[in-house]
């Protein structure tokens, strides 16, 4: 497997980028730089454990479980600028969760902790980079085991004193450059990993993500812009029963823009690429389709207003095993509107059907060596045909800035998922959030 280490890397970056800000920033600003706040959230779920209601397990009836949670956070942070030189924002947040009706040999109470980063440098007005870094630890389990949860016949009771400690990084730098008054080039990373403490959690569940992105643009009118991209993909997980997970992708292609009034009112956005998949098992044939496809409508008509509806279609890797890619078309919106004379109040709203489907060329031939709790590949085919898995997801919110220093939002979020082949469910949640800043 191809591991990437980039937590120490993002670590010595940003403690770079830290200290020598932080000595700056004494040194001329009298403002204060930190901030301080607590938040208070209870969360109610109707469906804990993303199962289908009344689903047969080893001749079991499983009905779904609700849970609440109730969570707190003390959120320290560093946040200083000076304009036209460079950007740094730092924070740290632990949170401490109970649940009330925790998963079977779950905790009722975990701990985890978040650190994030930012830094911007300004050359003038002709180049810029960023770096962020996103760092999360948590005790809560992100996957499910347990006599109740044995989809897999060869789990043993052995996995319910596993311990579910897991930590993800996400690395991520930007460099924008001027070539010209018209032309500008924009050079993007990302790297994430995802490791569990335990070795046996972590042999099939530790993952790899590495993207680089390249775009060359042109502003042809104070309407237009249009340009060129190169974008790859690298995503590998640890073997699960054999079977290889990893994939490369390349994808190039041609991207745009079109402010329509030139006020930034109403902007289309969109690009169409051709991508090329690879995979790490060498059983599986290369794939090439037209991918990394997207259009987008971002409107603002007024200040308090703003929208988007848009479209994706592409080739990626695929988080629904045993497949090792999928084919996902998802069709998106969101808008948000600010209330009041004072704008405290903010409602909103996201959505997002997706469309995913699976085929024979998605699969390592390996499957059929585990095919006594999964159908072989041409079982897949001939009792499924094409194997598709949809979804819909949306989320409803209000903001409320009470004071200057308490804020408050309130949310439901709905999922629905749709499948041939997987667990289907629905999931609904509430919750309510309360932040307080000293700072």
């Amino acid at each position: 497997m191809k591991k990437i280490n980039v937590s120490v890397f993002a670590a010595a970056v940003l403690a770079l980028a830290v200290s020598s800000s932080l000595a700056i920033a004494l040194a001329e600003s009298s403002n204060n730089p930190f901030g301080l706040s607590v938040s208070v959230g209870v969360l109610r779920t109707d469906n804990r454990d993303q199962i289908e209601d009344g689903i047969i397990v080893n001749d079991k009836r499983i009905e779904k479980d609700d849970d609440t949670e109730i969570s707190v956070s003390a959120k320290i942070s560093y946040d200083h600028m000076l304009p036209g030189r460079y950007m740094i924002k730092l924070s740290y947040e632990p949170f401490y969760t109970y649940y009330d009706n925790p998963r079977p040999n779950s905790e009722e109470e975990e701990w985890s902790h978040n650190f994030n980063g930012r830094f911007t440098y300004f050359w003038g007005d002709r180049a810029s980079i960023t770096l962020k870094d996103d760092y999360w630890w948590s005790g809560n389990s992100d996957w499910y085991y347990g006599d109740d949860y044995e989809y897999l016949k060869n789990m043993d009771d052995s996995w319910s004193e596993r311990s579910d400690d897991y930590y993800e990084n996400r690395f991520s730098g930007d460099l924008v450059y001027n070539l010209s008054e018209v032309d500008y080039t924009v050079l993007s990373s990302k790297w994430r990993v995802k490791r569990y403490d335990d070795s046996e959690v972590a042999s099939s569940n530790d993952e790899d993500e590495f993207n680089v992105r390249l775009a060359l643009m042109r502003k042809l009118s104070r309407f237009f812009q249009l340009g060129i991209f190169a974008d790859y993909t690298m995503f590998d997980k640890d073997s699960v029963n054999d079977i290889d997970l990893g994939v490369d992708y390349v994808t190039v292609g041609f991207q745009g823009g079109y402010d329509v009034f030139g006020d930034q009112a109403l902007v289309i956005n969109g690009s169409i690429g051709y991508n090329m998949m690879s995979y790490d098992d060498s059983d599986m044939d290369d794939k090439d389709m037209l991918g990394d496809s997207s259009l987008e409508l971002v409107f603002t008509p007024q200040t308090r207003f703003r929208g988007s509806v848009g479209l994706r279609y592409g080739n990626v890797y695929s988080t629904t095993y045993p497949f090792t890619s999928e084919d996902t078309l998802a069709v998106f919106g969101t808008a948000r509107y600010i209330l009041g004379s004072n704008n405290r109040f903010a409602v909103g709203g996201q959505v997002e059907y997706r469309m995913r489907d699976y085929d024979l060329e998605d699969l390592d031939p390996d499957v059929e060596e585990v095919s006594e709790y999964y159908m072989s590949r041409e079982e897949l085919a001939s009792r499924y045909g094409d194997a598709n898995r949809d979804s819909i997801w949306l989320r409803l919110y209000v903001d409320c800035h009470i004071t200057s220093s308490m804020d408050a939002t309130v949310f439901y979020t709905h999922e629905s998922v749709d499948s041939n082949f997987c667990s289907e469910y629905d999931e609904n949640i509430f919750g309510v959030r309360l932040s307080y800043k000293f700072l």
